[in-house]
């Protein structure tokens, strides 16, 4: 996709790019942590404790490393993936600011500058259980899906640095700096390139019916 104008520049499978939806998992994360930065609910330099789990209720959600990824910042955590940070911001954002801010970056909307036939995806209509805030923080509550497409433009809205949407220059470049260090030294090492300045955020969620099946994202 070319980042100045969202023209498709090439589709190799388009129907599992264009016309299937998918569960975004923790690439969603990328929309919180800026959601969270707008509404000025954390900052860059913030430290969140992670144990392994946060307990909303009589529910327990688990972090993708079973004993915590200990003190880490926003950006570090953004890089390491760590379910437990994302929680804690879902839970300060609340379902509105969250379902919002994913519009924003062109979720569940066509992408007008792709003219083949293609779907959109679904955001949750009312995660209102606490438990439910907190999966959508991370891309995992029930029924939320996008597109292979919509997952490019959201990416694109990121790397243009607002130019096409309401939103900070400075939180972008915070949100970019955490891709790149997720290449660096975070879940997406494997994409490093040899001259060339990756930047990514992988995802790996569940399958509905909580099956052992999971997708992959980068």
């Amino acid at each position: 996709m070319r980042v100045g104008d969202g023209r498709a520049l090439a589709v190799v499978n388009p129907d599992l790019a264009c016309r299937k939806a998918h569960s975004p998992g923790s690439i969603f994360k990328l929309v919180t942590a800026f959601a969270a930065l707008q509404e000025k609910l954390t900052r860059e330099a913030e430290v969140f404790a992670c144990g392994g789990q946060k307990k909303l209720g009589e529910v327990v959600l688990h972090c993708t490393v079973p004993n915590g990824h200990g003190r880490r910042t926003l950006i570090e955590a953004i890089a390491q993936s760590c379910n437990v940070t994302f929680y804690e911001l879902g839970t300060r954002l609340g379902p509105r600011r969250m379902i919002s801010y994913a519009r924003a970056f062109g979720l569940d909307r066509k992408c007008p500058t792709y003219s083949g036939a293609q779907a959109t995806g679904t955001l949750p209509l009312k995660p209102i259980h606490p438990c439910e805030v907190a999966r959508l923080a991370v891309g995992q509550a029930a029924g939320f899906r996008i597109t292979l497409l919509e997952a490019a433009e959201m990416v694109r809205r990121i790397a243009t640095g607002g130019i096409d949407m309401q939103g900070s220059a400075t939180n972008l470049a915070i949100i970019r700096r955490a891709m790149r260090l997720a290449v660096t030294s975070g879940t997406c090492k494997n994409a490093a390139l040899p001259g060339i300045e990756v930047a990514g955020k992988t995802g790996t969620p569940e399958a509905e019916g909580h099956t052992s099946e999971r997708s992959a994202w980068f």
